[in-house]
């Protein structure tokens, strides 16, 4: 590392002053606020952390942590995943491994950051001081797998020498769907096909009686919401494990922490709570983080449409470009317009020998040949061209 630069693992975010953090993240909806208050409400299967890089007292580059069990069928499909499933239940500790890592379950991008005084020269750096926190850590706590989650196109073009050089090899993870968002929602609708235009009039004319309400308080509903997002949880048609979990106090934190940045989307039948969904809004984009529904009366009166809808005109409203949709449902995001930015989980095993088999099985296994959906898309999947450049 450059001159007095130094590296730690943090045991929180919350070690760094919020200051420091904001000079790395800047207007970011997932910034300081957002990785505290995921911190303050971790389901049981994770442990967070965050890791830094200092020079002097400055903080120049850090990224939220977390510990936790990774089920190897996540990443299989077919045979081998039948078996892996098979063994977890048999013997859990031959078929998952213990991890430590970059990112967050509750974040589809890796948010490592850094200060945008040091250059490109001096992120490559610092990106090593990282690195060498967090195998660090690994080490002290006798965990062999460190890893980096869901790094962008984007950011895997300059970090990826820098992890090649250092033994880490990578699989594709879910893509992030995103939406351009045109000047007004009836230009948004006139610019869908043909079929989709049609089925869109016809489930926003089912949710004729819904009423939309957007919140910042969770109070009198935080139980509901959170059955909600268990409904929608078990009929999901492919299963993430715990990374797909939330803490019952997750949402009560994001809206108290983060602020008036965050938002709750609320559907009413009558006086029925049918559905829901948590965004954030930054300059440039706006993010949904979790949804959830009532079975059957979400699908039947088409809230999943006019929560689309309703977060298309709030961007345009507040003239932001782009809906970050997330993780999943791909097929559907698709005939809705969105395109699909690839993103990588990069991963090493401290063991050589073990490590030359994660790199030479990484070719043939992703988490992204798990999903339907994608698989249904086949060659005709919306996948984006990378976008060059850095957001530092």
């Amino acid at each position: 590392m450059q001159g007095t630069w130094n590296s730690r693992f943090l045991s929180s975010v919350a070690d760094v002053d919020r200051s420091g953090w904001d000079e790395l993240f800047g207007q970011a909806s997932e910034g300081f606020d957002y990785y505290r208050a995921c911190e303050l409400a971790p389901p049981p299967m994770f442990t967070y952390s965050a890791a830094s890089v200092f020079d002097g007292a400055t903080l120049i580059a850090g990224a939220p942590a977390f510990r936790g069990d990774f089920r190897l069928d996540l990443m299989l499909e077919g045979f081998p995943a039948r078996i892996s499933s098979m063994l977890y239940r048999v013997a859990p500790r031959l078929a998952k491994l213990t991890i430590l890592g970059f990112g967050s379950p509750h974040a589809d991008e890796l948010a490592m950051a850094f200060n945008p005084t040091i250059g490109i020269d001096g992120r490559s750096a610092a990106l090593e001081g990282l690195l060498d926190a967090l195998e660090t850590k690994a080490r002290t706590e006798r965990i062999a797998t460190t890893f980096l989650k869901n790094v962008s196109d984007r950011d895997s073009q300059w970090a990826a020498d820098t992890l090649r050089r250092r033994g880490y090899a990578r699989i594709p993870s879910l893509p992030v769907a995103t939406l351009a968002i045109p000047q007004s929602p009836d230009a948004y609708i006139d610019s869908l096909s043909q079929n989709m235009r049609s089925n869109m009039r016809r489930k926003l004319k089912r949710a004729r009686n819904i009423r939309v309400e957007v919140r910042q308080s969770i109070d009198g509903i935080e139980d509901e919401i959170y059955q909600l997002r268990q409904l929608t949880l078990r009929r999901a048609s492919t299963s993430y494990d715990a990374f797909a979990e939330v803490s019952p106090a997750y949402f009560r934190n994001v809206l108290e922490q983060v602020g008036e940045r965050a938002k709750l989307l609320l559907y009413w039948l009558g006086d029925r709570l049918i559905g829901f969904a948590i965004v954030l809004l930054e300059p440039g984009r706006l993010k949904e983080k979790y949804n959830g529904m009532r079975y059957p009366e979400g699908p039947d009166n088409g809230v999943f449409f006019l929560n689309w809808m309703t977060q298309v005109r709030m961007c345009v409203e507040h003239d932001i470009p782009e809906l970050h949709a997330g993780e999943t449902t791909y097929l559907t995001k698709a005939r809705l317009g969105c395109r699909l930015n690839r993103s990588w989980i990069y991963f090493r095993h401290r063991n050589p020998v073990m490590n030359l088999l994660f790199r030479g099985a990484s070719p043939w296994i992703g988490i992204d040949a798990t999903d339907p959906d994608l698989k249904k898309l086949g060659a005709l999947a919306p996948y984006a061209e990378p976008i060059t450049g850095s957001r530092v």
